[in-house]
């Protein structure tokens, strides 16, 4: 299993990557697999592959999160599925596979509970995140 955390604590730090006893392949252009290890950040060529409207998906969900007192327990999201295998194959990602761990949370916390109060987060929210 490869996956990425998505930190928010960072100004400008939007990846790193969690690749626990897993050997990373990068495609024909290996020249950069030394810098793939668990705990590092995801250098810049990686980076520029993830589209607009996805890194402001991200930011909207973690802002969410943040404002969310029914949600503290909740550390950050993880990427993960097709869209990390497309970044590792310098590939733009074509779709945003995204999962949250509500360990923690109330049993009142679900997706469904989260998806509709994130709507009114948007639209409440919206000059910020488009």
């Amino acid at each position: 299993l490869v996956r990425y955390k998505v930190l928010s604590k960072k100004k400008g730090q939007i990846l790193s990557i969690d690749c626990k006893d897993q050997n990373i392949g990068v495609g024909p252009e290996e020249e950069h697999a030394d810098e793939l290890s668990h705990g590092s950040d995801l250098p810049n060529d990686y980076v520029s592959k993830i589209p607009f409207w996805d890194i402001k998906a991200v930011e909207l969900l973690l802002a969410f999160i943040a404002s969310e007192p029914k949600l503290s327990a909740v550390d950050g999201l993880l990427i993960n599925g097709g869209y990390v295998r497309d970044l590792l194959l310098r590939r733009t990602p074509d779709d945003l596979d995204i999962s949250i761990c509500l360990i923690g949370c109330d049993d009142d916390i679900t997706v469904e509970w989260i998806l509709n109060n994130l709507c009114h987060f948007a639209l409440s929210h919206q000059p910020l995140f488009g």
